[in-house]
């Protein structure tokens, strides 16, 4: 399972999108090494101004399900707990 957290507040003066493409592009670069059967998504850093419009602008551009998260207000930790539950529940009954 890889949890990819994107800092959604584009801190540092970076762009939320451009960083979740690099690191995609290099994940992929090493498929042959890494068996990603689930991933989830997350926008981290949601209790900060700028957040809420790039995730907007984020959700536009990447069509995949985004887990909404402040690590700093616990928002939106029990929802990425709960899916990482049901993923490594799926994943050990799919192994027997």
């Amino acid at each position: 399972i890889l949890v990819h957290m994107v800092d959604m507040a584009g801190t540092e003066m970076r762009d939320p999108i451009e960083d979740y493409e690099k690191i995609n592009h290099e994940i992929y670069s090493y498929s042959d090494q890494f068996m990603i059967k689930h991933k989830l998504l997350v926008a981290n850093k949601m209790d900060l101004p700028e957040a809420k419009k790039n995730l907007n602008r984020f959700r536009e551009r990447v069509k995949e399900d985004i887990i909404p998260l402040s690590a700093h207000t616990q928002e939106g930790v029990d929802e990425l707990i709960s899916r990482l539950r049901e993923l490594l529940c799926q994943e050990n009954s799919q192994e027997k």
